[in-house]
Order: structure tokens, then C-alpha cells, then sequence
């Protein structure tokens, strides 16, 4: 048997008990643009490869459709009632089943459920903040994926990895 001095044992000692609840650390779930999950093991792997995903072009589609529900507005002074005619005037793609709803002329907002691609439902507001939730249908109250008065849209409540 190796005979260690005392000040290696206390080191040995000190990083084992620190490496052992490693395995059974949960932490909170944090969310990609897109909003799948990651975690911290993710962003660090050296062989990670770019993450793109159908539900990332639903986002970047649900901001279009929020820009151009701003610029109707300001052209002709109301929104569009309706997902099909915003469609056909600003050629965006609908791959996902949505529904746009228009509360008197002021506040829209559209409601994306989840489906077969998608990592949970989506609510887009008329403020322009996108609210997501990985397991029942989306409200104000869950995480926000697109802010557009926070600095790159992103939200306090997303935690950044970088």
C-alpha cells in the first residue's frame, strides 16, 4: 500500500467529496431560442454541433408575424383579422397549425399549440414577446423565449450559458 503524505490525502479527500453528488445535482431547465432544452454539459462539449431546429423557424416566424401585424397597423390603422390574409400579403410560411385572435382592435395575439416537431406551445402577444411552455398550452406567466425590450430579445428569465 502507497503511503501518502497527509497534505496530498487532504486534497484527494476534498476533490472526491466534491466530485460525488455531481451526478445528482439537478439543475433548472434552461431553454434555447428555439425552446428546446440544453444544459451547461451541452454548451461546453468540444464536438457540439449548431442546433437547428423547426421549431427555431417557428419563432423567427412568429417575430415576422409580429412585425407585420406593426406595419399594417401603421399603413392602413388596424391588424389583420385573420392568419390567412397576413399570409398572403407578407409571405410567411405557416407550417404549424396556429390560431390568431383579435381582441377588439388594440390587443392580438396568436396561440400555437404543441405538435408533432415542436418541444411545447407558444404565445405570441401583440407586445411582441413570445411565451413558451414545455407541457401545457402557453400563458403570460411561463418562460419567455422573445422579448423585444430586452437587449438581443432575450429575457431576464432565460439564463445565459456564455
Amino acid at each position: 500500500m502507497i503511503k501518502l503524505p497527509i497534505p496530498v490525502t487532504l486534497v484527494l479527500v476534498v476533490i472526491t467529496a466534491a466530485l460525488i453528488p455531481l451526478p445528482f445535482v439537478k439543475e433548472k431547465p434552461r431553454f434555447r431560442y428555439c425552446g428546446h432544452t440544453t444544459t451547461i454539459w451541452d454548451e461546453i462539449k468540444p464536438w457540439r454541433v449548431f442546433h437547428c431546429c423547426r421549431a427555431g423557424r417557428l419563432v423567427s416566424d412568429l417575430r415576422n408575424i409580429y412585425h407585420a401585424q406593426e406595419v399594417h397597423f401603421v399603413e392602413t390603422g388596424a391588424y389583420f383579422t385573420n392568419l390567412t390574409d397576413l399570409a398572403e400579403k407578407n409571405f410567411l410560411r405557416r407550417q404549424f397549425a396556429m390560431d390568431l385572435h383579435l381582441d377588439a382592435t388594440t390587443h392580438w395575439f396568436v396561440a400555437v399549440p404543441k405538435q408533432l416537431y415542436l418541444p411545447g406551445s407558444y404565445l405570441l402577444l401583440s407586445n411582441g414577446r413570445i411565451h413558451f411552455n414545455p407541457s401545457t398550452q402557453a400563458t403570460t406567466n411561463d418562460y419567455i423565449l422573445y422579448d423585444p425590450g430586452q437587449p438581443n430579445g432575450r429575457s431576464r428569465k432565460i439564463t445565459r450559458l456564455w
